[in-house]
């Protein structure tokens, strides 16, 4: 099992292999180039491969063991023969491998994993199904993939999805995408609650819904993405009573209450062969229907105790002010 002990990965040997090794990815951070995915090349896929998959395979894999470390959550999904990923906005699918890796590194790899992935990208998708491949013989896992290189443009195009998302599913994942809609004023509304209205009604009663985004501004609205998703988020659980907040755990314990303009931010290292300690600052909401959510007695508010909220500097959520500091996502912590 990989080690993620403050949130750090070392990516497993076999992985890197393939990645830097034998398809020749680089690394090559270039935030202006990758905030918008749609139209890169087979060339561009590459560095996408070597830079930003490592990242997004650490925020998945640290993320689900975090969740599975907990024994009710790790019970509900041992006891399952198959779990389901959707993936919307997948590119090369870095947190698809992720969350797999930490589902067969907890739970074993006696399980089939059904996959959806979507992307209007086709290289970056041709380029997760050689990776899945890859994973699933390397690894000797079942993995069954549904392929969609399905290009969104707009809400009518997210209207869409519908006729392609076809049951419900354990983990939904929403890695960095809805910024791409925000920078292109796609969306008429929030798009992040736009996103949770769309995905939502496709979660399993007893799944969770990942979204994560990047923590920069927002050019348009001088907004921060954090910000943005924090008020979308909150707006659609006021809206759909039936779904509540998991992590993190302030949102948990406040929910409907705030209405504050609430900057968040985790951050993840991954290190391999081409960097180490790559640093990913990101932030994130893990969702769910409440009835599940509220049975697993993961979270009680805590006399004298404060919850991190944001990584840099130990900034604590303003309606908790005890001395002791937790970190304000982890809900084994």
């Amino acid at each position: 099992m990989n080690e993620h002990l403050n949130n750090s990965v070392i990516l497993p040997a076999w992985l890197d292999h393939i990645i830097f090794n034998e398809l020749g990815a680089v690394y090559n951070p270039d935030h202006f180039k990758f905030s918008y995915n749609l139209d890169h090349t087979k060339n561009d896929i590459l560095v996408y491969l070597g830079t930003y998959f490592p990242r997004s395979y650490a925020e998945a894999y640290i993320i689900m063991c975090d969740l599975l470390a907990n024994e009710t959550v790790r019970s509900v999904y041992a006891a399952k023969n198959s779990i389901s990923i959707l993936d919307l906005g997948c590119g090369t699918g870095g947190e698809i491998i992720g969350a797999i890796c930490a589902f067969a590194d907890i739970l074993g790899s006696d399980r089939t994993f059904k996959v959806v992935a979507i992307d209007g990208n086709q290289n970056a998708i041709d380029m997760f199904e050689h990776m899945r491949f890859k994973v699933e013989n390397i690894r000797g896992l079942s993995i069954k993939s549904d392929i969609c290189p399905f290009p969104i443009e707009n809400a009518e195009d997210m209207a869409l999805l519908g006729d392609v998302i076809e049951e419900r599913y354990d983990i939904i994942l929403s890695f960095k995408a809805v910024n791409e809609f925000i920078q292109r004023k796609r969306f008429p509304q929030n798009a992040y609650k736009h996103f949770c209205e769309i995905l939502a009604p496709f979660l399993a009663k007893k799944g969770f819904l990942v979204m994560l985004d990047v923590t920069t501004k927002n050019d348009v609205s001088g907004l921060y993405y954090p910000v943005m998703m924090n008020n979308g988020v909150n707006d659609f659980l006021r809206d759909n009573t039936a779904f509540t907040t998991l992590l993190p755990i302030p949102c948990f314990l406040k929910n409907s209450e705030c209405n504050e303009l609430c900057y968040m931010q985790q951050r993840f290292y991954v290190s391999h062969s081409s960097r180490v300690c790559d640093l990913s600052k990101v932030s994130y909401r893990v969702i769910g229907f409440k009835d599940f959510i509220s049975t697993l007695h993961l979270i009680r508010q805590e006399p004298d105790v404060s919850y991190v909220v944001n990584a840099n500097g130990d900034v604590c959520c303003k309606y908790f002010s005890g001395g002791k500091k937790k970190n304000g996502f982890k809900i084994n912590s």
